[in-house]
Protein backbone atom coordinates (compact mmCIF):
# COMPACT_ATOMS: atom_id res chain seq x y z
CA UNK A 1 0.00 0.00 0.00
CA UNK A 2 2.61 2.44 1.03
CA UNK A 3 4.34 1.74 -2.22
CA UNK A 4 1.20 2.80 -4.05
CA UNK A 5 1.03 5.49 -2.37
CA UNK A 6 4.41 6.71 -2.85
CA UNK A 7 3.81 5.97 -6.88
CA UNK A 8 0.73 8.49 -6.77
CA UNK A 9 2.60 11.05 -5.45
CA UNK A 10 5.81 10.48 -7.67
CA UNK A 11 3.24 10.59 -11.26
CA UNK A 12 1.72 13.78 -9.73
CA UNK A 13 4.97 15.70 -9.04
CA UNK A 14 5.94 14.33 -12.44
CA UNK A 15 2.94 15.82 -14.20
CA UNK A 16 2.70 18.98 -11.89
CA UNK A 17 6.47 19.96 -13.66
CA UNK A 18 6.58 22.78 -15.49
CA UNK A 19 6.57 21.99 -19.44
CA UNK A 20 5.85 23.39 -23.07
CA UNK A 21 2.29 21.94 -21.98
CA UNK A 22 1.29 23.60 -18.97
CA UNK A 23 3.63 26.56 -18.48
CA UNK A 24 0.99 29.34 -18.54
CA UNK A 25 -0.76 27.81 -15.37
CA UNK A 26 3.16 28.19 -13.67
CA UNK A 27 3.03 31.69 -15.09
CA UNK A 28 -0.24 32.55 -13.99
CA UNK A 29 1.07 31.84 -10.37
CA UNK A 30 1.44 35.12 -8.28
CA UNK A 31 5.24 34.71 -8.88
CA UNK A 32 5.43 33.80 -12.20
CA UNK A 33 7.02 30.82 -10.84
CA UNK A 34 9.11 28.49 -13.85
CA UNK A 35 11.93 27.80 -12.21
CA UNK A 36 13.40 24.63 -13.47
CA UNK A 37 10.61 24.49 -16.35
CA UNK A 38 11.51 22.14 -18.84
CA UNK A 39 10.77 24.14 -22.22
CA UNK A 40 13.41 22.53 -24.84
CA UNK A 41 12.17 23.07 -28.58
CA UNK A 42 9.09 24.74 -27.33
CA UNK A 43 7.19 26.94 -29.19
CA UNK A 44 6.81 30.11 -27.54
CA UNK A 45 6.32 32.84 -30.36
CA UNK A 46 5.29 36.47 -29.07
CA UNK A 47 4.87 34.44 -25.89
CA UNK A 48 4.25 37.39 -22.33
CA UNK A 49 6.79 36.13 -19.92
CA UNK A 50 7.29 39.44 -18.25
CA UNK A 51 8.80 39.15 -15.03
CA UNK A 52 8.95 35.56 -15.00
CA UNK A 53 11.57 33.14 -12.89
CA UNK A 54 12.98 31.03 -15.53
CA UNK A 55 15.51 30.25 -13.15
CA UNK A 56 17.55 26.69 -14.26
CA UNK A 57 14.90 26.61 -16.59
CA UNK A 58 15.78 24.73 -20.00
CA UNK A 59 14.90 26.43 -23.29
CA UNK A 60 17.74 25.00 -25.53
CA UNK A 61 16.48 25.02 -28.87
CA UNK A 62 13.47 27.32 -27.85
CA UNK A 63 11.58 29.57 -30.53
CA UNK A 64 11.15 32.56 -28.41
CA UNK A 65 10.97 35.41 -31.62
CA UNK A 66 9.21 38.41 -30.42
CA UNK A 67 8.14 37.37 -26.74
CA UNK A 68 8.54 39.48 -23.64
CA UNK A 69 11.07 38.59 -21.14
CA UNK A 70 11.50 42.43 -19.80
CA UNK A 71 12.65 41.25 -15.70
CA UNK A 72 12.89 38.03 -16.46
CA UNK A 73 15.20 35.80 -14.26
CA UNK A 74 16.89 33.63 -16.43
CA UNK A 75 19.77 32.96 -14.10
CA UNK A 76 21.66 29.78 -14.99
CA UNK A 77 18.93 28.93 -17.83
CA UNK A 78 19.70 26.84 -21.09
CA UNK A 79 18.87 28.94 -24.25
CA UNK A 80 21.55 26.92 -26.38
CA UNK A 81 20.20 27.06 -29.72
CA UNK A 82 17.19 29.29 -29.06
CA UNK A 83 15.45 31.33 -31.24
CA UNK A 84 15.34 34.96 -30.03
CA UNK A 85 14.31 37.05 -32.55
CA UNK A 86 13.86 40.86 -31.39
CA UNK A 87 13.05 39.03 -28.20
CA UNK A 88 12.32 41.84 -25.00
CA UNK A 89 14.84 40.82 -22.58
CA UNK A 90 15.06 44.30 -21.16
CA UNK A 91 16.55 44.43 -17.58
CA UNK A 92 16.33 40.26 -17.58
CA UNK A 93 19.05 38.86 -15.52
CA UNK A 94 20.76 35.65 -17.41
CA UNK A 95 24.14 35.47 -14.95
CA UNK A 96 25.60 32.37 -15.97
CA UNK A 97 23.12 31.22 -18.70
CA UNK A 98 23.88 29.59 -21.70
CA UNK A 99 22.92 30.97 -25.11
CA UNK A 100 25.40 29.79 -27.33
CA UNK A 101 24.54 29.45 -30.80
CA UNK A 102 21.45 31.15 -30.70
CA UNK A 103 19.85 33.94 -33.12
CA UNK A 104 19.06 37.16 -30.94
CA UNK A 105 19.31 39.67 -33.86
CA UNK A 106 17.47 42.75 -32.92
CA UNK A 107 16.76 41.79 -29.27
CA UNK A 108 16.38 44.04 -27.12
CA UNK A 109 18.92 43.63 -23.72
CA UNK A 110 18.89 46.88 -22.69
CA UNK A 111 20.09 47.32 -19.18
CA UNK A 112 20.44 43.08 -18.64
CA UNK A 113 22.35 41.67 -16.11
CA UNK A 114 24.71 38.85 -18.16
CA UNK A 115 27.48 38.50 -16.59
CA UNK A 116 29.63 35.23 -16.72
CA UNK A 117 26.58 34.08 -19.72
CA UNK A 118 28.15 32.16 -22.58
CA UNK A 119 27.37 33.67 -25.87
CA UNK A 120 29.88 32.16 -28.14
CA UNK A 121 28.59 31.63 -31.82
CA UNK A 122 25.86 34.09 -31.40
CA UNK A 123 24.28 36.22 -33.73
CA UNK A 124 23.64 39.46 -31.91
CA UNK A 125 23.76 41.47 -35.01
CA UNK A 126 21.74 44.81 -34.73
CA UNK A 127 20.60 43.83 -30.94
CA UNK A 128 20.57 46.54 -28.09
CA UNK A 129 22.90 45.81 -25.03
CA UNK A 130 23.23 49.62 -24.24
CA UNK A 131 24.27 49.51 -20.19
CA UNK A 132 23.99 45.95 -19.93
CA UNK A 133 26.25 44.19 -17.66
CA UNK A 134 28.54 41.70 -19.42
CA UNK A 135 31.39 41.30 -17.05
CA UNK A 136 33.45 37.81 -17.38
CA UNK A 137 31.25 36.44 -20.39
CA UNK A 138 32.32 35.10 -23.32
CA UNK A 139 30.94 36.17 -26.58
CA UNK A 140 34.01 34.43 -28.69
CA UNK A 141 33.13 34.23 -32.14
CA UNK A 142 29.63 35.97 -32.12
CA UNK A 143 27.95 38.01 -34.76
CA UNK A 144 27.86 41.42 -33.33
CA UNK A 145 27.42 43.95 -36.70
CA UNK A 146 25.83 46.72 -35.79
CA UNK A 147 24.90 46.60 -31.87
CA UNK A 148 24.82 49.19 -29.60
CA UNK A 149 26.74 48.45 -26.15
CA UNK A 150 26.68 51.98 -25.26
CA UNK A 151 28.06 52.61 -21.57
CA UNK A 152 27.78 48.95 -21.33
CA UNK A 153 29.91 46.72 -18.69
CA UNK A 154 32.22 44.53 -20.42
CA UNK A 155 35.17 44.20 -17.95
CA UNK A 156 37.27 41.00 -18.48
CA UNK A 157 35.10 40.03 -21.19
CA UNK A 158 36.09 37.38 -24.22
CA UNK A 159 35.42 38.80 -27.57
CA UNK A 160 37.49 36.52 -29.66
CA UNK A 161 37.84 36.52 -33.52
CA UNK A 162 33.96 38.47 -33.17
CA UNK A 163 32.54 40.30 -35.55
CA UNK A 164 31.60 43.93 -34.24
CA UNK A 165 31.33 45.52 -37.51
CA UNK A 166 29.66 49.46 -37.05
CA UNK A 167 28.88 48.30 -33.94
CA UNK A 168 28.48 51.32 -30.72
CA UNK A 169 30.40 50.66 -27.61
CA UNK A 170 30.47 54.55 -26.54
CA UNK A 171 31.22 55.12 -22.96
CA UNK A 172 31.86 51.06 -22.73
CA UNK A 173 33.61 49.25 -19.87
CA UNK A 174 36.29 47.00 -21.61
CA UNK A 175 39.17 46.98 -19.17
CA UNK A 176 41.14 43.86 -19.33
CA UNK A 177 39.16 42.28 -22.19
CA UNK A 178 40.00 40.10 -25.39
CA UNK A 179 39.42 41.06 -28.39
CA UNK A 180 41.90 39.34 -29.80
CA UNK A 181 41.63 39.11 -34.01
CA UNK A 182 38.22 41.09 -33.28
CA UNK A 183 36.52 42.99 -36.68
CA UNK A 184 36.31 46.60 -35.26
CA UNK A 185 35.75 47.73 -38.75
CA UNK A 186 33.88 50.79 -38.23
CA UNK A 187 33.08 50.49 -34.78
CA UNK A 188 32.43 53.93 -32.88
CA UNK A 189 34.54 53.48 -29.43
CA UNK A 190 34.25 56.97 -27.92
CA UNK A 191 35.33 57.78 -24.28
CA UNK A 192 35.16 53.89 -23.62
CA UNK A 193 37.48 52.17 -21.30
CA UNK A 194 40.06 49.56 -22.72
CA UNK A 195 43.01 49.57 -20.20
CA UNK A 196 44.73 46.39 -20.44
CA UNK A 197 42.93 45.08 -22.53
CA UNK A 198 44.05 42.76 -25.81
CA UNK A 199 43.42 43.14 -29.31
CA UNK A 200 46.27 41.39 -31.36
CA UNK A 201 45.48 41.20 -34.41
CA UNK A 202 42.61 43.16 -34.84
CA UNK A 203 41.19 45.05 -37.61
CA UNK A 204 40.42 48.45 -36.13
CA UNK A 205 39.82 50.30 -39.74
CA UNK A 206 37.67 53.44 -39.79
CA UNK A 207 37.09 52.41 -36.05
CA UNK A 208 36.42 55.65 -34.05
CA UNK A 209 38.73 56.02 -30.52
CA UNK A 210 38.32 59.58 -29.84
CA UNK A 211 39.31 60.42 -26.14
CA UNK A 212 39.24 56.67 -25.76
CA UNK A 213 41.48 55.39 -22.83
CA UNK A 214 44.04 52.54 -24.14
CA UNK A 215 46.45 51.85 -21.28
CA UNK A 216 48.44 49.48 -21.38
CA UNK A 217 46.62 47.57 -23.72
CA UNK A 218 48.15 45.43 -26.49
CA UNK A 219 48.06 46.62 -29.70
CA UNK A 220 50.23 44.06 -31.56
CA UNK A 221 49.49 43.37 -35.65
CA UNK A 222 46.91 45.17 -35.38
CA UNK A 223 45.45 47.50 -38.93
CA UNK A 224 44.58 50.75 -37.96
CA UNK A 225 43.41 52.45 -41.58
CA UNK A 226 41.20 54.99 -41.28
CA UNK A 227 41.16 54.66 -37.33
CA UNK A 228 40.72 57.93 -35.43
CA UNK A 229 42.54 58.45 -32.41
CA UNK A 230 41.99 61.98 -31.73
CA UNK A 231 42.60 62.31 -27.70
CA UNK A 232 43.06 58.83 -26.99
CA UNK A 233 45.28 57.99 -24.16
CA UNK A 234 47.60 55.09 -25.50
CA UNK A 235 50.51 55.54 -22.60
CA UNK A 236 51.88 52.13 -21.82
CA UNK A 237 50.38 50.38 -25.02
CA UNK A 238 52.42 47.31 -26.39
CA UNK A 239 52.75 47.57 -30.15
CA UNK A 240 54.32 45.97 -32.77
CA UNK A 241 53.68 45.50 -36.76
CA UNK A 242 51.17 47.95 -36.93
CA UNK A 243 49.94 48.31 -40.06
CA UNK A 244 47.76 51.18 -41.84
CA UNK A 245 47.35 55.26 -42.35
CA UNK A 246 45.12 56.40 -39.25
CA UNK A 247 42.29 58.77 -40.29
CA UNK A 248 42.73 62.79 -40.97
CA UNK A 249 46.71 63.31 -39.12
CA UNK A 250 49.02 65.18 -40.83
CA UNK A 251 51.13 62.66 -42.15
CA UNK A 252 50.81 58.30 -42.70
CA UNK A 253 52.79 57.96 -39.13
CA UNK A 254 51.11 60.65 -36.99
CA UNK A 255 48.45 58.94 -34.74
CA UNK A 256 47.66 62.38 -32.77
CA UNK A 257 49.07 65.06 -31.64
CA UNK A 258 50.81 63.29 -29.30
CA UNK A 259 51.58 59.76 -30.81
CA UNK A 260 53.18 58.63 -34.12
CA UNK A 261 53.46 55.73 -35.37
CA UNK A 262 57.07 54.67 -36.30
CA UNK A 263 58.34 50.87 -37.58
CA UNK A 264 54.75 49.67 -36.49
CA UNK A 265 55.09 50.71 -33.40
CA UNK A 266 53.39 53.60 -31.41
CA UNK A 267 55.66 56.08 -30.36
CA UNK A 268 55.11 58.78 -27.65
CA UNK A 269 56.87 62.22 -27.97
CA UNK A 270 55.49 64.21 -25.24
CA UNK A 271 56.00 61.28 -21.84
CA UNK A 272 55.73 63.46 -18.84
CA UNK A 273 58.40 62.91 -15.95
CA UNK A 274 57.41 62.74 -12.21
CA UNK A 275 58.24 66.60 -12.22
CA UNK A 276 55.04 67.03 -14.94
CA UNK A 277 58.08 67.89 -17.56
CA UNK A 278 57.18 66.69 -21.15
CA UNK A 279 60.35 64.88 -23.27
CA UNK A 280 60.50 62.39 -25.58
CA UNK A 281 60.69 58.60 -24.21
CA UNK A 282 63.65 57.82 -25.93
CA UNK A 283 62.99 53.95 -24.75
CA UNK A 284 60.17 53.86 -26.99
CA UNK A 285 61.62 55.36 -29.15
CA UNK A 286 64.72 53.31 -29.29
CA UNK A 287 62.75 49.83 -29.39
CA UNK A 288 60.85 51.23 -32.32
CA UNK A 289 64.22 52.77 -34.52
CA UNK A 290 66.08 48.81 -33.44
CA UNK A 291 65.23 47.24 -36.31
CA UNK A 292 64.06 49.73 -38.99
CA UNK A 293 67.05 49.10 -41.48
CA UNK A 294 66.39 45.18 -41.53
Amino acid sequence: MKYFIALFYLVGSIYAQCNADNWQKFYNSESHDMEGCNLEGAALINANLENANLQNADLTDAFLGGANLSGANLKNAKLKGATLIEVNLESANIENGNLSDANLRDANLVKAFLSGANFMMTDLGGANLSEAKLMDANLSGTNLTASKLNMSDLSRTKFIGSVLKNAELNKANLSDSNLSKVTLRGASLKEAILDNSKLTGASLVNADFEKTSLKNSDLTGTMIHGANFTFANLSGVKSSDITGKPKDNNSEKEISEEWTLINGRIISFQSIDNNGNESIDWDELIAALKNINK
